[in-house]
């Protein structure tokens, strides 16, 4: 068993029994491994039923690895805390939950999620089979006094690019809004007026959703997503999303980080009293993964928003 002196104020952590508890310390003091000594105290006390364990969520995949080889230490013998404790990321969790019931929410028994790459690639290859169909269907938004060459590299290099950002923001956007393609052909289908960018960005979602499902998959960034309704004119809703990449340096010819994150913290409140007339109170936190596998805070944004309106 490891040999650990906890400090004084760490022995405060240790006597927990229950309830809330948080803890705020600055890098390097120590936390996760006063939290895996937590953890390893709640197991060896033997207080956990036959269906509990201890559920340790973390933002990035190198802490799962760092408290589950710490509590093991803990243990003269591993086994002793075997399936007594589970350390997730926020995406492995949610792939958890989902995994145990996946034909609730609609997914096959045999249902893979697909990381970002995977994800970009079929995006890509639903905007290249939308330009095959419709490769001048663009040429309104160019300048028509272009230089003929020039309008060639912009449809050969730029529109590609710009298109595939325009994909992932309708998708991800329609999604927030759990609007299935089938939702927005219906919604579109009621607007007064032909919308094309938004008939655009509707094409390569049935086209990215069609690959899915093809391949029996969901895609998924590390996103938790919250709603508390109180009343049904006003809620409160949560979001966090974390972003990991990975590189092999060696494949690229200058330098680069073998390992790159953000996370995107969002907390917003609504008051509704009909379309018009609303509230909105919300607050956002953005942060980038440091060398030191910290995630530091890059902007902070607070919004307000108050509109009103009355019939006479």
């Amino acid at each position: 068993m490891l040999n650990f002196i906890p400090r004084p104020s760490q022995e405060q952590i240790l006597r927990y029994r229950g309830g809330r508890l948080g803890i705020a310390a600055v890098p390097g003091a120590g936390k996760t491994q006063i939290l895996s000594a937590l953890a390893a105290q709640i197991i060896a006390s033997g207080s956990l039923g036959s269906d509990q364990e201890v559920l340790i969520v973390t933002l990035v995949n190198s802490a799962v690895d760092n408290f589950e080889s710490r509590i093991k230490r803990f243990f003269d013998n591993p086994l002793q805390a075997l399936y007594r404790y589970r350390v997730r990321t926020l995406h492995g969790l949610a792939h958890d939950i989902v995994r145990e019931k996946p034909g609730r929410v609609g997914l096959d028994e045999r249902f893979a999620i697909i990381d970002e790459r995977e994800a970009d690639f079929i995006r890509r290859e639903a905007v290249k089979a939308w330009l095959s169909v419709h490769a001048e269907s663009l040429d309104d938004y160019l300048d028509p006094g272009m230089e003929p060459h020039k309008m060639d590299w912009v449809r050969r290099d730029q529109l590609p690019e710009m298109l595939t950002s325009l994909a992932l923001a309708f998708i991800r956007s329609a999604k927030d809004r759990r609007l299935t393609p089938e939702k927005l052909r219906a919604l579109l289908d009621r607007q007064p007026a032909e919308l094309p960018l938004a008939e655009l960005g509707l094409e390569i979602y049935f086209d990215y959703q069609r690959a899915l499902t093809y391949r029996a998959a969901v895609d998924f960034v590390e996103r938790a997503k919250v709603t508390w309704s109180f009343t049904q004119k006003s809620l409160v809703r949560v979001i966090g999303q974390y972003v990991s990449t990975r590189r092999d340096p060696s494949l690229y010819l200058f330098p680069v980080a073998a390992r790159s994150g953000s996370f995107l913290g969002s907390l917003l409140y609504s008051y509704k009293i009909n379309w018009q007339t609303l509230l909105f109170v919300g607050y956002g936190d953005d942060r980038v993964l440091t060398e030191r596998a910290d995630l530091l805070r890059t902007g902070r944004t607070l919004f307000v928003k108050l509109s009103y309106a009355y019939q006479r």
